[in-house]
């Protein structure tokens, strides 16, 4: 058998088939799936690092965690045997103490473009209107804006309860155990409202220096938690500033501020 077929992204984060080990083959349709559409840039340490099509940049545990691997060995042995096939690419990028893997996917364009005719992007991007007219029409609170981007790949969502956890875990807030379909829906919204884990990094920053979210104040609040700031109003209270410190009134120093520093830079090198 021969030929090529279409597989939509979000079918590694689809509620129906549970969290499970993947095979060499599910994990190489995986690093397929996860090569950039078009060029883009990727954070590495402080530097913003070009990620041309048709590759992706990870580390070996966020591969090692999304493939549900055993250790981070077998990652490298199974990168390895595709760099000698000549399926791939690497190179390693950032310092040496939370390295990135580059990754190219060597034959992308014929992936993505063999067997297609000539109308097929005027395809996809109709398809796409339809679905965004009728999101529009079944329009709820999560998504009100009108125009969906790309829905962020399941290890987004799960770096971002990953990083979320880290800051829960010196901050006092209760944190995640299970991601439910529905928790997946208004992170994943919230993940594009604020551009990617990027942006959520920024928000659970915002969290974690608001005394007022933390408890530090004289008026103690415990309501906050992931479903909480996962909710749209929320959240858009949250980036807009509606929790900041008033000047005068701040019991952070910079002591909160590195810490603040170091449990996301732990949880983003995982």
């Amino acid at each position: 058998m021969s030929g090529f077929i279409t597989i939509e992204r979000k079918l590694w984060d689809h509620p129906l088939f549970k969290p499970e080990p993947m095979t060499e083959r599910e994990a190489w349709m995986w690093m397929i799936a996860q090569a950039a559409w078009s060029g883009t840039r990727h954070r590495v340490g402080n530097e913003l690092v070009e990620v041309p099509r048709g590759s992706f940049m990870a580390t070996l545990r966020e591969m090692q965690s999304v493939f549900m691997w055993k250790s981070d060995k077998r990652v490298r042995n199974f990168l390895k045997m595709l760099e000698t096939e000549g399926m791939i690419g690497r190179t390693t990028v950032g310092s040496r103490n939370a390295p990135k893997t580059h990754v190219t996917i060597c034959k992308y364009e014929e992936y993505q473009t063999r067997g297609r005719t000539k109308d097929a992007p005027e395809t996809h991007h109709g398809r796409t209107k339809d679905a965004v007219k009728k999101q529009d029409n079944n329009k709820q609170e999560e998504e009100p804006y009108g125009s969906l981007s790309e829905p962020s790949p399941a290890n987004d969502l799960s770096h971002a309860v990953s990083r979320y956890n880290a800051a829960a875990s010196a901050a006092g807030w209760p944190q995640v155990q299970k991601l439910t379909p529905q928790r997946s829906k208004q992170l994943r919204a919230r993940l594009r409202d604020c551009d990617g884990l990027e942006g959520w990094e920024v928000a659970l920053r915002k969290a974690f220096d608001s005394d007022f979210l933390c408890g530090r104040t004289s008026k103690a609040w415990s309501g906050f938690g992931f479903d909480w700031m996962t909710k749209q109003t929320n959240f858009t209270k949250l980036m807009e500033g509606n929790y900041d410190n008033r000047t005068g009134q701040t019991k952070t120093d910079d002591r909160d501020h590195a810490l603040a520093d170091e449990i996301l830079a732990a949880a983003r090198a995982r």
